[in-house]
């Protein structure tokens, strides 16, 4: 651990804030002591509310709605979907438009959408994949000295 070196006889910033942040926290102990009931009723408070936060945010996550989930402050968005194509299984027509040769995802998703291709043309082709859905709500309180 490297110690700090004073050049001169000032007192190194490094030193005040330490001291200062020392003088707080010894503040804040005896506070806490003073009002221990004060301080057990909150931490039972806290314990409570982190675990029902937990419990909703469990319930939230196994909540098998396909479009998202909006309750209170707890959201769990939709799963992201990505769609791929494989170029081996795509058929011989579908094959000869330009820009597919490659089984580039934009350029058949944009014929899909432009009605160009069939969904069904290329079913046999496409890969689905599934990600994880997002669960977001509040945050845990932690109180730690």
């Amino acid at each position: 651990m490297k110690k700090l070196v004073r050049r001169s006889s000032e007192v190194h910033p490094v030193e005040v804030a330490v001291r200062d942040f020392e003088a707080q926290q010894r503040a804040l102990k005896e506070f806490m002591a003073a009002n221990d009931r004060v301080f057990d009723q909150f931490n039972a408070l806290v314990d409570a509310y982190n675990r029902t936060l937990v419990a909703a945010k469990g319930q939230v996550r196994d909540t098998d709605a396909l479009q998202g989930v909006y309750v209170g402050p707890f959201t769990k968005t939709k799963a992201p979907e990505s769609v791929t194509f494989d170029a081996a299984k795509l058929p011989d027509k579908i094959k000869k438009l330009p820009g597919v040769l490659t089984a580039d995802n934009k350029v058949l998703k944009a014929l899909i959408e432009g009605r160009t291709v069939s969904v069904d043309d290329v079913r046999d082709a496409m890969l689905v994949t599934v990600g994880t859905p997002r669960v977001t709500g509040p945050k845990e309180i932690e109180v730690k000295l």
